[in-house]
């Protein structure tokens, strides 16, 4: 599976969590960073380009995912959000597009995060380049070699 074209962060306060999901997400071949507070997030939400952002809704003391993603969209930052978390989420629908929930065991959680990703990326419309490639590809098949 080729995920090249997601840019994801990856937000979540426990060092054990970011660790599983890094160890998922580098498996997946997802090019992706990661934050383990507001101030990190933020930050890095601004000097990057993110398509993705996974997130928890619960943020330690701090702060919570939906919190930190509305901080985000005030400074005009919408990138598609996963958030997941071992509670419900129904009270968060405003401010997700997709959701995991992590009371499921670990190949579950991991197989529903691919698929979910799998979508994105096949939602994202492809750079210039991989058209002209694609274009240029399409010659080459249609060229008789005499």
């Amino acid at each position: 599976m080729s995920l090249e074209r997601l840019k994801l962060l990856h937000i979540d306060d426990e060092e054990l969590r970011r660790e599983e999901f890094g160890k998922w997400l580098t498996e997946l071949g997802i090019n992706f960073d990661q934050a383990s507070d507001e101030p990190t997030a933020l930050d890095l939400l601004q000097r990057n380009k993110y398509n993705v952002v996974l997130s928890d809704t619960y943020q330690g003391t701090d702060a919570y995912g939906p919190e930190i993603m509305r901080k985000a969209e005030n400074l005009g930052i919408k990138p598609v959000i996963i958030a997941y978390s071992a509670f419900s989420l129904h009270n968060w629908r405003d401010h997700y597009d997709h959701s995991l929930n992590l009371n499921q065991g670990k190949q579950k959680i991991k197989d529903e995060l691919q698929k979910t990703l799998q979508e994105i990326h096949d939602d994202i419309p492809p750079s210039v380049t991989e058209r002209i490639k694609s274009f240029l590809y399409g010659l080459r098949g249609g060229v008789k070699n005499e």
